[in-house]
């Protein structure tokens, strides 16, 4: 399994709108993914990958797309956690002997 880490947290002190904040994740040591959004739905917080609006038809469209639904759920398990958790630092890795995963805290570069 990839692992996927929390590179950033920022939680919106005065949102406006339904997202509560934006997080960037880290897949597999390799891949950074900035702007996933958290954002307030009717039946609570969901995550999101980073979208990108259409000019022309006003249409989102994903800029990331997750193909496997059992790790686009870690993922967005792993950033909603981090993102109640408050702060960076947040990761997941396929590695527990239940194969459940487990989210544990981890250091990071600054930005």
């Amino acid at each position: 399994m990839i692992s996927i880490e929390i590179k950033r947290v920022h939680k919106l002190t005065d949102p406006k709108g339904s997202a509560r904040g934006y997080v960037d994740i880290l897949l597999g040591g390799q891949i950074l993914i900035k702007g996933c959004r958290v954002v307030q739905g009717e039946n609570g917080l969901f995550a999101s990958m980073p979208q990108t609006q259409n000019p022309n038809n006003q249409k989102w469209y994903p800029v990331v797309k997750i193909e496997d639904s059992n790790f686009y759920n870690k993922i967005t398990e792993t950033i909603l956690n981090a993102y109640d958790d408050g702060g960076d630092g947040a990761s997941f890795k396929e590695d527990s002997p239940t194969g459940a995963g487990t989210a544990q805290g981890q250091e990071h570069e600054p930005f």
